[in-house]
Order: C-alpha cells, then structure tokens, then sequence
C-alpha cells in the first residue's frame, strides 16, 4: 500500500516515517514532538484535576493560641462584595489540608544583613498546616501570601526568624508549625492570609485578620 508524501506528493510506503524522495517527515504533530505533548497534557490534567478539586474550605474547629499583637488592622465598608473568610484561631480544612493562623505580630531581626528597607517593617505569622487526609502531601511556603489594607499582596520574605515555615511532606495525621514572615509598607496593617495550596488550584483559604 502506499500514500502520498505530505510535500511533494510522490507515492510511497504507508508505512515511511520520511519521504525517501524529498525527506520530509511523514509523521503527526504528536509524533514529530512527544516532549511538548507530554508537557501539554500534564497541564491539561493539572487544569482538570484543579476543577474536580475545587471544594469549599470549611471551619473544623478553634485553636486556643490566637494573639493579634500590634497591628490593628481598618476594617472593611459594608458595601465590599463578600467572600467567604475565617478568622485567627479557625481551623480551616480544605480537600484534607487544615490551616490554623494561630497569631500575627511585627518582627524585628536580630540580623543585621537581614532588615527591612527603609520605609518598610517585618510581620509575622504563626501557622500551623495538618494533614486530614488519607494521603501524604507536599506543602510549600509559596502556597501562603499576605495581603495588607491597601491590597497589595506580598510573598514570604528572608529573615533570621526560627522555626521557619518553609517546605515538606506531610504524611496523614501530622502537623507542622511555623513562622512566615512578611515585608510591607510601614504605614500599612495585614489584613488576610491566603493559603492556596497548588499553583493551578483555583480553592482558597482565606483568614481575615480584622476579625
């Protein structure tokens, strides 16, 4: 049997991955490049299992610990459209990840090559993450943002502070705890933590610190 070549439309074997008279390849997109398919199709998995696994994070309990030293946060008008939030003390489970913003504070480093920029302060948040779950997973300090009263929002930053919430495994039943510490504005207060665990995942916690 044979087909025609893609580009020069001579007869040949249906079976030929390449022309044998003008060497042009023979094969399907998928074929000619398997690295971007597969790349192509992780993400896709990824976008669809961050749909499937959307659920709504729900309160389980109250931690005793809650402090909220030196920051007093402005509240917001009655008017801003209303998501679902939790308050310091909450423990909040998500698809079998529980969060608990155990206390927020300012945080002065002790190292001298770890200070804030003029103009700017350190505050700190105390976090415990368990695993509910019947499966292991893998937590990253990345999955946790800060956002103040103007709205900006802020990744972790470097300081000396110890034990520091960064990244692990957390296997069934375990708990970690640790401090995240943040770099904002002088003048302005945190108001929210923001705990999305995943980089496509669409499903948030989200802990209001004027509560």
């Amino acid at each position: 049997m044979t087909k025609k070549c893609k580009s020069c439309q001579t007869d040949i074997d249906v079976k030929a991955k390449k022309c044998p008279n003008c060497r042009a390849d023979q094969r399907n997109w998928i074929a000619r490049h398997p690295i971007l398919t597969g790349i192509f199709v992780l993400i896709l998995i990824g976008i669809i299992g961050g749909a499937i696994g959307s659920n709504s994070p729900k309160k389980v309990g109250t931690s005793d610990q809650t402090t909220n030293q030196g920051t007093t946060p402005s509240q917001a008008s009655d008017n801003t459209p209303k998501t679902q939030t939790f308050k310091m003390g909450d423990k909040v489970d998500l698809s079998g990840k529980t969060v608990t913003v155990n206390s927020v504070a300012p945080y002065t480093s002790n190292n001298q090559f770890m200070q804030p920029k003029n103009g700017n302060k350190f505050v700190t948040v105390d976090i415990s993450l368990t695993n509910t779950s019947k499966d292991a997973f893998n937590y990253n300090v990345l999955d946790f943002r800060l956002q103040d009263n103007q709205s900006y929002t802020y990744n972790n930053a470097a300081t000396d502070h110890e034990p520091y919430l960064t990244t692990g495994a957390l296997q069934p039943g375990q708990t970690t705890r640790g401090f995240i510490d943040y770099e904002i504005p002088a003048s302005n207060t945190p108001t929210q933590v923001i705990f999305t665990p995943g980089f496509l995942s669409t499903s948030q916690i989200i802990i209001d610190l004027t509560k």
